[in-house]
């Protein structure tokens, strides 16, 4: 029921689900729901679009990839997520470079079976731009301007749903067309166009030198060894790092 509640498009369908889940909570699985805050984990009550609301999924996916490596040094860590990072934009950069069709597979996939299920609808024009489709004994209003439907498909995710299919097949107009522009293959190969560069040794450097640096490199150096220690059992603290940083912030107001 939480999934459903999750991925479900139209709010009256959420309120059932949610209604459901309550009667069948007995761990309180209801009341925490409610007090995570709906907007940031169901589909319909998120207020910005769907290609925001995922980029959670990514943040939680690099925290699940780097979970091993938490306990290591800040510097190993870092070089860590760097490489990391990198092997996911060559892999991603290859494959949007290697892709031929017009839209990502993700996009291709859901628009054929959108083509699919629009097939056996109804389509009847409202007006110039709006068409009513009949799909069984449920009706829904498509808006080929204003690219909705009232299943709000279309609107959340910004590409065709079977009643909007169906309707662009009627007008005789080309189904990609309708596609956001996000879903393109030509934006994907410029999302991962850019390149994570490798670290150079720190003697290959070239850092400008002054007072305001050497307090902050001083600073810096400090709390990396005082992370460091600290991590170690028996090993007492080196560096007082709250007073150590009120000190770097007092000589640099001083300055």
């Amino acid at each position: 029921m939480y999934k459903k509640a999750a991925n479900c498009y139209r709010v009256q369908e959420f309120d059932k689900h949610m209604r459901n889940l309550s009667i069948a909570s007995e761990n309180g699985a209801y009341k925490k729901l409610l007090d995570a805050d709906p907007t940031r984990w169901a589909r319909c009550k998120c207020p910005i679009h769907r290609y925001e609301f995922m980029t959670s999924n990514c943040a939680e996916c690099l925290n699940g990839r780097l979970r091993w490596a938490r306990r290591l040094p800040v510097c190993t860590l870092l070089e860590c997520v760097r490489t990391l990072v990198g092997q996911w934009f060559h892999d991603r950069r290859r494959d949007a470079l290697a892709r031929t069709h017009v839209l990502t597979k993700m996009a291709a996939t859901k628009v054929l079976k959108s083509v699919d299920e629009g097939q056996t609808m109804n389509v009847q024009p409202i007006s110039a731009t709006k068409f009513k489709v009949t799909h069984g004994m449920k009706h829904y209003t498509v808006d080929l301007v204003g690219r909705k439907c009232s299943c709000l498909v279309f609107n959340l995710d910004l590409i065709p749903c079977p009643h909007a299919a169906a309707t662009i097949s009627k007008v005789n107009k080309h189904v990609y067309s309708y596609v956001w522009s996000f879903y393109t293959t030509e934006n994907l190969r410029g999302i991962y166009s850019g390149e994570v560069m490798a670290i150079a040794h720190p003697d290959d450097w070239d850092v400008p030198f002054g007072p305001h640096l050497e307090v902050v490199s001083v600073a810096l150096c400090a709390l990396v060894v005082n992370k460091q220690v600290t991590t170690e059992p028996h090993v007492p603290k080196t560096f007082p790092s709250c007073k150590f940083l009120k000190l770097v912030v007092a000589m640099l107001t001083k300055r």
